[in-house]
């Protein structure tokens, strides 16, 4: 029985034997894989170094929610203009205030403009008042907000994952701490910079409405 376990355990181990044969940056590609042999484990069932044995790099990154926050309403303030053209309330503008976090309408129906709106998105806006003459102004709920940042966090942990998957990292460490910030341990990553450029770049997705003029020149030059 003792020989019997200790040859099952040896075999197990040859994955991890010809994992750390290998020099680090051929660890997690295709070297790797066909290094180990057809009679072995699977090549993944190899033994995990993590960030205190094999060394590595420790970040701690912050997510913009206020950004996250500034386009929520913005994209809102154009969903307010349709809705109050569906009402046929009349508007000069629904565009975000100086501030960024409240909508602000122009029109000369205050009343009306008031009613139609928050009749309909009452659940997350509210008007604090203050306003100009001439102007309404909606902002989000607390609660509201709250759940604007939480999943803001959330959706930029999932990038971060995403990403270290497409490295092979092996046992990443991501987590959520207090202040909207993510902590990142990658064992056996060598290259600070490269994780910094990597995972601090913004994913953002924008569509915008090209100038006509522009579209036709660009159509007869082509």
């Amino acid at each position: 029985l003792i020989a019997v376990v200790a040859i099952w355990s040896v075999w197990q181990l040859v994955p991890t034997y010809h994992y750390f044969k290998l020099s680090p940056d051929d660890r997690n590609g295709e070297a790797y894989d066909k290094s180990v042999p057809g009679w072995a484990p699977d090549p993944k069932r190899h033994l995990n170094l993590g960030l205190d044995l094999q060394g590595g790099i420790h970040l701690a990154m912050g997510v913009d929610v206020d950004r996250a926050v500034k386009a929520k309403v913005a994209r809102r303030a154009d969903e307010v203009a349709e809705h109050l053209k569906e009402k046929s309330v009349p508007f000069t503008s629904v565009v975000p205030d100086a501030t960024g976090l409240r909508i602000a309408v122009t029109t000369p129906a205050t009343a009306d403009a008031e009613k139609a709106t928050l009749d309909f998105y009452g659940e997350e806006l509210y008007a604090p008042g203050s306003a100009p003459e001439g102007q309404i102004l909606f902002a989000f709920k607390d609660q509201v907000l709250r759940e604007f940042k939480g999943k803001a966090v959330e959706q930029a942990e999932k990038t971060i994952r995403n990403r270290v998957d497409k490295w092979g990292v092996t046992e990443p460490d991501i987590k959520r701490k207090a202040n909207s910030q993510i902590q990142i341990q990658l064992p056996g990553f060598k290259d600070p910079q490269k994780a910094k450029e990597l995972l601090g770049r913004t994913a953002q997705l924008e569509f915008k409405i090209a100038d006509a003029v522009d579209h036709l020149f660009a159509a007869a030059g082509a």
